[in-house]
């Protein structure tokens, strides 16, 4: 494509599309999978159980969260430099970043009016 970023790869057998398809989900299941379990860790580390000792420990798992996101974030870009270039791994982290701003805009109320 001519003045278009063409990021279509190449079209994959019915086995590639399988395989590729079943990795992917197996890699979201795990970074989805530690999101749920640092919570968990936390409480049963302090030994919190109640409400009130457990409030205290929300800006650290807000911390934790952040940290696991960058480290995912780094790690996709990391990878992509090494398998497809610089250009498709900053494509591809620009359109990270800018994702929460085009989705609050998409998600947001129509009572609202136009962003």
């Amino acid at each position: 494509m001519f003045g278009k970023l063409d990021l279509r790869p190449r079209p994959r057998t019915d086995g590639e599309h399988r395989c590729a398809a079943s990795s992917a989900i197996r890699h979201k299941t795990l970074i989805l999978g530690t999101y749920l379990v640092i919570p968990i860790v936390n409480v049963v580390w302090s030994g919190a159980f109640t409400i009130e000792a457990l409030r205290p420990l929300a800006a650290t798992v807000a911390y934790e969260w952040f940290a696991w996101t960058a480290a995912v974030v780094a790690g996709r870009a990391a990878y992509l430099v090494w398998a497809r270039g610089p250009r498709l791994a900053l494509v591809w982290f620009v359109k990270l970043a800018t994702d929460p701003l085009t989705d609050v805009i998409a998600y947001s109320p129509r009572f609202l009016g136009p962003a």
